[in-house]
């Protein structure tokens, strides 16, 4: 069986909020939230907020074909990463799996999909208040 480490080339968490610096809405780059999912897709870039990067976050750009995953809290929200999200980056509250290939993508979102996927990501989660996931335990979680 394989874990998300065996289908990905990269699993990360999204910038903190100190490395997004000051909210900048007209300008900036655009950041992806937890509250910017909506069913399997990511809201429009232009309703996005936007700061401007300090530090590492250049490196944590999204690319097209990613997948997002809520790590904070009970909601199962994922999505994959278009075009038009190419460059934002990801909220701290988001990791962000970086699939080796389509087919790849395509095994993983049927796992997040499914009621086992869905399991198996909640009995990852720790925490009895607010339930949180890490990237190191996501890359462990078994995909069947």
């Amino acid at each position: 069986m394989a874990t998300f480490t065996d289908l990905a080339s990269a699993i990360f968490r999204g910038i903190s909020h100190s490395q997004q610096g000051k909210p900048k809405p007209d300008a900036g780059v655009p950041v992806v939230k937890i509250r910017d999912i909506h069913g399997a897709s990511i809201a429009p870039v232009s309703d996005l907020g936007r700061v401007v990067a300090t530090g590492r976050a250049a490196q944590r750009t999204l690319a097209e074909g990613d997948i997002v995953v809520a790590a904070l809290g009970r909601s199962r929200k994922h999505a994959v990463v278009g075009a038009a999200h190419a460059g934002c980056l990801p909220d701290a509250h988001l990791l962000v799996v970086r699939p080796l290939d389509a087919s790849a993508r395509e095994q993983l979102l049927a796992f997040l999909n499914s009621d086992a996927g869905s399991e198996s990501i909640a009995n990852a989660m720790t925490g009895a208040v607010i339930p949180h996931l890490s990237g190191s335990t996501l890359a462990t979680v078994e995909v069947s």
